[in-house]
Order: C-alpha cells, then sequence, then structure tokens
C-alpha cells in the first residue's frame, strides 16, 4: 500500500533529523532565522507523517529544502558571491567582499611591471592576492596558504626547494599574517623590497587603505 511505504514511514524522521542539524548549523544566523526556520521545517514534517501519497512527498520535499534555500537566499540579499558562506562573521565578509574587490584594482600591474610574468615566479600569500593577478593576467602565480591562509600547501621545505631550484623569486606578502611556518621562513630568508615602479607603489598604497597591507620579498 502506498500508506505503508518507506518514504511515508521514514521520511517524517529523516526530514526532521535534517531540520535539527539545520538548526545547529543556523548558530551564526539571528534569533528568528535561527528558530523560525528549522521549527517552520519540522512543523511541515510532522505534518507530513499524517498524509499520503503525492502529498506527503510533497510537504516531505519542502521541509527538508526549506533551510537550505533560506540559508541560499540570506547570501543573495548578503550580496555574497562564490567564496560568501550563510550567516557568515563580518570578518570574514570583509575579505570576501571589500579586500577581495581591492585586491583586483591594479592586480595586472604588479605582475607586469614587477617582470613577474615571466621566470621565476611570483607567489602570494593567500589566494586573496594571488587569484586577481591570475584573472588579470594569466600569469602563474604560485598561491600559499589558501584564501584564509589555511591551507597547508605549499610546505616550508616546497618554498625552500623552489627557491634554490630557482623557481621561485618574489613574494607577495600581507603583513597582518603571523604564526605561519612558511611566513616566518619567507621573512627571515627572503629580503623585502621597495615596490619599484610607480604603478606598483600606488597599488600596494590602495591596497593598504583597503586594509591589505601587502609588501614583496626577494627570495633571490
Amino acid at each position: 500500500m502506498v500508506g505503508d511505504s518507506p518514504l511515508s514511514r521514514y521520511g517524517p524522521a529523516a526530514a526532521i533529523a535534517a531540520d535539527v542539524y539545520a538548526w545547529w548549523l543556523f548558530a551564526p544566523a539571528n534569533t528568528a532565522m535561527r528558530w523560525g526556520v528549522p521549527v517552520l521545517a519540522v512543523a511541515m514534517a510532522v505534518t507530513a507523517a499524517g498524509l499520503r501519497g503525492i502529498r506527503c512527498t510533497a510537504v516531505l520535499i519542502v521541509a527538508i529544502l526549506l533551510p537550505p534555500a533560506a540559508a541560499s537566499a540570506s547570501v543573495v540579499a548578503d550580496g555574497g558571491g562564490a567564496f560568501d558562506t550563510a550567516f557568515q562573521p563580518v570578518a570574514v565578509s570583509r575579505v570576501t567582499h571589500t579586500a577581495l574587490h581591492t585586491a583586483r584594482e591594479g592586480a595586472g600591474t604588479v605582475v607586469t611591471d614587477l617582470g613577474a610574468d615571466d621566470a621565476p615566479a611570483l607567489a602570494a600569500y593567500t589566494s586573496l592576492l594571488a587569484a586577481p593577478m591570475i584573472f588579470a593576467t594569466g600569469t602563474e602565480i604560485l598561491p600559499i596558504g589558501g584564501f584564509l591562509g589555511a591551507a597547508p600547501v605549499p610546505s616550508v621545505e616546497r618554498l625552500a626547494r623552489m627557491v634554490a631550484d630557482r623557481q621561485l623569486h618574489l613574494v607577495l606578502l600581507e603583513s597582518a599574517y603571523t604564526g605561519d611556518d612558511r611566513v616566518e621562513w619567507i621573512r627571515n630568508h627572503c629580503r623585502r623590497v621597495d615596490p619599484g615602479p610607480d604603478a606598483v607603489v600606488r597599488t600596494l598604497k590602495g591596497w593598504a587603505t583597503e586594509g591589505i597591507d601587502a609588501h614583496i620579498y626577494d627570495c633571490g
């Protein structure tokens, strides 16, 4: 019988479990969002338990999809993009919105005026700086640490080997980052140099006004 289908028997419980998990994920959201959406979804899942056939299926689908739909809508409403998540902290939004946009300004100039579009290569800590320069020029630039510096690649050993093999010459390093072994290695083994061309100076100063205090290190 349709009423005894696995969906009717187990669907509501699965939906409730998914909605409780959504409530936990919604912890950074405001109170209305954190409680309103999951509670409404759970209520729909409970209602579905008393339904049969296509009506049960339809209500369960809405009960399961309501929380992720609400989270996605919040990202769109906040003007988020590919690097944003729902209910993220303001500090993260500064990186994904203001800082990332700022890093695009003059990114191509930094690469070409430094002569980094030819070998030896340019590296940047983090991908926040590397990505706009790659996008603007198509140049191969080594990103260090991912977008927030937490990615473990490349390792200190890899950086040292690249410098020794003359595969890495310049590193663009944001001064705010500390405590990373790779950052400390670069600061201890490479020489901080002046930006050089005026266009690069202007670009780095523009970045600094938006909180990206980047400096150039010459690793030989």
